[in-house]
């Protein structure tokens, strides 16, 4: 998730007196779809934690 904010690429190029440097982040162009898609699987895991936890609970309380 962090590496979405970070530089996915950065290109640098001199000639002469004259300098360019540019770079981009994961929140162009497919990145905004991959951080969309972490959030989602996220998600689904803390369901999935958040349900076995439940689980665990209840079977306690039958076995009470």
């Amino acid at each position: 998730m962090i590496s979405t904010f970070l530089p996915w690429i950065s290109i640098s190029a001199g000639a002469l007196a004259y300098n360019f440097k540019q770079g981009q982040n994961g929140f162009h162009g497919i990145g905004i779809l991959y951080f969309i898609l972490l959030i989602i699987i996220i998600a689904a895991i803390d369901a999935g934690a958040l349900a076995v936890i439940c689980m665990i609970i209840s079977y306690g309380n039958v076995m009470d």
